[in-house]
């Protein structure tokens, strides 16, 4: 609460200051009339100096983006290597031959009993 009564007496206080007339003038339009040259100055100079980095800005990022963009190839993959018919040939063949023994050892296994 003592802060919005400083503020409020700082705020009057600098009113009252920049309202005393000052060589047939108000002390502010003093203070205008006198800084408003070089206010213009710096913000022709800062304008000026944004609009250029601006524009330097804008030339790198389309320097970047022309940089990555890929080359358009057109993809064609015949059907009988896509991905799908290559995994229901895997499924239906086995990857090598098994001898007589190794069909019979297999055939064994899967005929035992489930033990629990």
């Amino acid at each position: 609460m003592t802060y919005l009564f400083k503020f409020l007496g700082y705020f009057i206080l600098s009113f009252i200051i920049l309202s005393l007339p000052f060589q047939e003038e108000r002390v502010f339009d003093w203070i205008y009339d006198t800084t408003i040259p070089q206010t213009k100055k710096i913000i022709k100079n800062f304008k000026n100096d944004a609009l250029e980095n601006i524009k330097k800005g804008k030339s790198l990022g389309k320097k970047y983006l022309l940089n990555i963009e890929p080359e358009q190839i057109e993809d064609q993959v015949s059907r009988s290597n896509s991905a799908v018919q290559g995994y229901i040939q895997a499924e239906l063949e086995p990857l090598e031959e098994y001898t007589a023994e190794e069909k019979a050892i297999l055939k064994k296994i899967l005929e035992e009993p489930v033990k629990e």
